[in-house]
């Protein structure tokens, strides 16, 4: 089983099922793998980790992030804000301002999708 952890912005909607997706720089899992998703307890390695659920992953699709626009698995997203809503963010300008921040943009990513 894979572990994907999860900052404490995004935990409690993991846990509570509502979060069914996230983005990744890499594609660790593929679809049929089992997953647990954790966050930190503590700080990070220095703490134990707490498991919010375990899931299948059910899809692993290419998404790139661009400062006005959103690609997910090679078309453009006409209204990107639905997505970054799913994702745990308030709209797709928060989602974009986090992935900018974190890794710079144009982002080329995996949204990976559990059940």
């Amino acid at each position: 089983m894979r572990v994907m952890l999860f900052n404490e912005r995004f935990a409690e909607s993991v846990r509570l099922g509502v979060k069914r997706h996230t983005i990744r720089e890499r594609p660790m899992v593929k679809p049929g793998d089992q997953v647990s998703l954790r966050m930190w307890s503590g700080k990070a390695y220095r703490s134990k980790q707490t498991v919010l659920r375990e899931a299948e992953v059910v899809a692993v699709v290419p998404i790139i992030i661009g400062r006005d626009w959103l690609r997910f698995n090679g078309v453009q997203v006409s209204n990107p804000n639905g997505l970054a809503h799913e994702d745990g963010f308030f709209n797709f300008e928060d989602m974009r301002d986090y992935f900018a921040r974190e890794y710079g943009l144009p982002f080329l990513g995996w949204l990976i999708r559990w059940r």
